[in-house]
């Protein structure tokens, strides 16, 4: 039988999953989020490239979407540790 691994689930789920790190300013408040890792259903639905992406900054990459309520939640997930959908 097969092993299944969570990365095989990561790569062939048709979600797009992003996984980011936080950047912090002086006062320990997050100001960024630098992209970690993102499968190919993530990709496709940004219209990026891996090399596009991974290592550099979300307001870098979409400059529109730090005045977005999205920033706001996803510093809610990093403030809270609680997730949304």
């Amino acid at each position: 039988m097969n092993e299944v691994t969570l990365e095989d689930l990561f790569e062939t789920t048709e979600d797009g999953i992003i996984i980011f790190d936080p950047i912090y300013d002086q006062h320990q408040q997050v100001i960024d989020f630098e992209y970690h890792k993102i499968n190919q259903a993530g990709l496709r639905l940004l219209h990026c490239t891996h090399n596009e992406l991974i290592g550099n900054r979300l307001l870098l990459a979409f400059p529109g979407v730090g005045k977005s309520d999205l920033f706001q939640r996803y510093k809610r997930v990093i403030d809270t540790g609680t997730s949304f959908r």
